[in-house]
Order: structure tokens, then sequence, then C-alpha cells
């Protein structure tokens, strides 16, 4: 096979996984409920809340392609701990909403996270690539000020 059909199954593949995510619908579990899939893609969007991470999984044996938002700290914590490899398994238990052991603590959402294999510069590439286009957008010049973005990953 010629490095030119590597190339165009390469290229098709990708545009299939682009296609897959732009028709994702956003993962809304239930207590309990549980995704297994493989990650297709990492994201940081700017919200009205902020920044915020989200994965793009497609489900084993359904094939079925979801928005998984990583907002909750325990769960942005473990995936970050983790740094799922693109294209590798992971599998997310929601376990609902629990109190906290000390008195006056808040309600928080609990998950459950595991992925196959781990890729910390893919989340760091991931990062840099956003606070760039961040830093490419930001005024300059005539009363607008630039901000160095803060890496959260070093």
């Amino acid at each position: 096979m010629a490095w030119t059909d590597d190339a165009e199954d390469l290229l098709a593949k990708k545009q299939q996984d682009q296609e897959k995510v732009s028709d994702a619908d956003k993962w809304d579990p239930k207590e309990g409920d549980i995704l297994i899939g493989t990650m297709l893609e990492a994201k940081i969007v700017n919200t009205q809340f902020g920044d915020a991470r989200i994965m793009i999984v497609e489900e084993a044996g359904t094939g079925k392609v979801y928005t998984v938002w990583v907002t909750a700290k325990m769960f942005l914590d473990a995936v970050l701990t983790a740094g799922p490899a693109q294209n590798k398994g992971v599998s997310i238990k929601f376990d609902g909403k629990k109190q906290p052991k000390t008195a006056g603590g808040r309600e928080y959402k609990a998950y459950y996270f595991e992925c196959e294999e781990s890729d910390f510069k893919y989340w760091k590439d991931v990062s840099d690539a956003y606070y760039q286009k961040q830093q490419d957008n930001s005024p300059v010049g005539g009363g607008g000020s630039q901000t160095q973005l803060e890496d959260p990953f070093t």
C-alpha cells in the first residue's frame, strides 16, 4: 500500500470522526448510568460560566456519540489525573448527587472514571491550542488588553 493510500484512509477516518463529533448528543446521565466507549476527542470550550472541558465519546455497541461535559470538580480531577488517550477506551459512571461527610459542605456529583490508556501530551496539546486561540483573539491596542492565560496542566 502506498503512502498516499494510507494518507487517504487517515483523512477519511478523520472526516468520519468529525461528522460524529458534530452530531454528538449531550450525555445527561441519571444516577447509576454508565457510559463505556471510545474517546474520540477532548476540547476546551468557553461558556458563560468560563472555560469547560468536554469529551466526545462514542458508546461501545451502539456507536452513539455523546458530548460529555467534564465540569463537576470530582469528575474533572479524575479525568485530568487519568489523562485518557484519544481513540482509546473510557468508562464513566455517574453515581448521583452525594452529601458531603463534613458538616456545612455542599452537595456534589459523584463520578467514577477509568481509561484504557493515558496520553498526558494530548491533554496538554488540547490546552495549549485553546489558550493560544484565546490569545490570538484577544484585543491588542486600541484600549484593549492582552492577558497571559495560565496553563492548568503545568
